[in-house]
């Protein structure tokens, strides 16, 4: 059998599988079949995202993503990808499954040394996460502005974290009071251009000025805005959450 007919025949199972009526555990039942290739775990995880919300599944994909992240140090470059795509599939697949209740799972992402991983992870907690983090994921905001130069990857790392610690910074509160008065105090940090490495060296992107972003995601946030206490973050902005049921872009 050549590689694109066990492709095809896999996905027709997968496909079976997820429109059975039990859609989970005939999902985790392909995952134990012997033999899989990175493709198709990659797959059936993405589908599980899919198919439930039971304990079974969520447990599977739970399983997914560990056994990602404990392969993905270890893994040569020409299969590191795909242990990076799995975890990612995870991540989605259970912030459709679990929401807040993967905190743990989003957590861990958030804080790998993998750019991909910790993108997903802190995209998905921004949207997701419950408040469990919130100390920590402040100790992070306050690492990143605490450098001498801030690249561009810590910058976006920056905007998602803000955008977790906002959701669960309710108006008149002491996490509110904290977050604001932080990035107020680093105002001018935020305010300079991220830099982004190239073969030459670094260079700047102009448009991409955290600040900015900053004062179109909360207005008022800014050092010369209203006092702390008048702004209501969470309603301001609610993070993008695209794997969501009927998402609609902005």
């Amino acid at each position: 059998m050549s590689y694109v007919e066990r492709a095809n025949r896999f996905d027709d199972d997968v496909a079976g599988a997820a429109a059975s009526a039990n859609g989970d555990g005939a999902l985790v039942g392909l995952l134990g079949r012997p033999g899989l290739d990175e493709r198709e775990r990659i797959t059936l995880t993405a589908a599980l995202g899919e198919s439930g919300n039971g304990p079974e599944g969520s447990a599977a994909v739970r399983a997914q993503f560990s056994d990602a992240m404990a392969s993905l140090p270890l893994a040569s470059k020409d299969a590191r990808h795909w242990w990076r795509d799995l975890a990612c599939a995870a991540l989605v697949a259970l912030a459709r499954r679990e929401g807040p209740a993967a905190t743990d799972i989003y957590v861990t992402a958030a804080a790998s040394a993998v750019p991909e991983v910790r993108d997903y992870g802190l995209m998905v907690l921004a949207a997701e996460g419950d408040d469990r983090a919130w100390e920590q994921v402040l100790g992070w905001v306050g690492e990143i502005l605490s450098r001498k130069r801030i690249s561009y990857g810590p910058w976006h790392d920056l905007l998602h974290a803000v955008e977790y610690l906002a959701r669960h910074a309710a108006r008149g509160s002491a996490r509110s009071e904290q977050l604001v008065v932080l990035l107020r105090a680093n105002w001018a940090a935020l305010a300079r251009p991220p830099q982004k490495r190239a073969g030459h060296g670094p260079y700047v992107e102009p448009t991409m000025e955290t600040a900015r972003r900053l004062e179109q995601l909360w207005p008022g946030i800014e050092p010369d805005g209203p006092p702390v206490a008048a702004l209501d973050l969470p309603q301001l902005h609610t993070p993008v959450a695209w794997w969501r049921p009927g998402f609609r872009p902005p």
